[in-house]
């Protein structure tokens, strides 16, 4: 990690000890950077979060947390926010950015989105970007319904077919990275076949799914469309285009828990 990583990153407003970002390899390292710097403020995961109605709440869960800021920004809305990953090594970067942040309501565990560690009805809220569509996604759907509390609200994003796409030509065939274009070949493949992980979702299985598994729709729509602020596009805009090679890019989930 060089002098201008470091400045960069609390330029953006955060705290990381460089010993533990100088552990991290060549992707985990460009995939920190781009969570951490530019746009990518501890207010703007707040205000997404909050547009989300998971502010002010008790117990809330980051899902598959990874290097820890959107645990981080839940932390500062809520009585307690608690990580869950499969990835130790992130999960240590986590663990660190908490506490430089001084996140002191804040905890990390390991474990799956299919077998989450938290007792039936325990959680107020529940966020997981990024990963859903790599896990068993009716377990995983399951399993959020089993540890909220009545009432209780979860966020999920998944990746679209236009995603897909992007990884085998822009990422694949067009950087000669063979390697992705095979995976979003297998993807593709895998979807077809109706495999339950490692898919793309549309916006109609997303929902099926949800339904399917107990919990109520409060809303679907492209990556940002419900957790952007309105009138602050500018300054909290979506990540991910609404659409690559005019095909849905990504989509995000708004659920609800109703009845025990």
């Amino acid at each position: 990690m060089t002098h201008d990583d470091m400045q960069d990153i609390r330029k953006a407003g955060w705290e990381l000890p460089r010993e533990v970002l100088d552990t991290l390899g060549g992707y985990q390292r460009e995939f920190l950077m781009a969570q951490f710097t530019g746009t990518r403020t501890p207010g703007y995961y707040a205000a997404r979060l909050a547009a989300l109605g998971l502010a002010g709440l008790g117990r809330v869960v980051d899902a598959a947390c990874g290097t820890g800021q959107w645990t981080v920004a839940l932390a500062g809305l809520n009585g307690q926010a608690e990580g869950v990953d499969i990835d130790a090594g992130r999960l240590l970067v986590a663990r660190e950015l908490a506490g430089a942040m001084g996140a002191a309501n804040c905890a990390f565990r390991h474990g799956r989105l299919e077998a989450l560690p938290f007792a039936d009805a325990s959680v107020d809220g529940l966020f997981c970007r990024g990963a859903f569509m790599f896990s068993d996604t009716a377990r995983t759907l399951a399993e959020f319904r089993r540890v909220l509390r009545p009432g209780g609200r979860a966020y999920l994003d998944a990746n679209g077919p236009g995603w897909t796409a992007h990884m085998f030509w822009t990422r694949g065939l067009r950087a000669r990275d063979w390697n992705q274009a095979a995976s979003a070949v297998m993807t593709t493949l895998r979807t077809a076949l109706g495999r339950p992980a490692r898919i793309f979702l549309t916006a109609g299985r997303l929902r099926a799914l949800a339904r399917a598994n107990g919990l109520t729709v409060l809303g679907c729509g492209p990556e940002g469309s419900l957790s952007c602020p309105p009138g602050r596009r500018d300054s909290v805009p979506p990540i991910y285009p609404e659409r690559m090679f005019g095909l849905p890019a990504v989509h995000e989930l708004l659920l609800r828990k109703d009845g025990p």
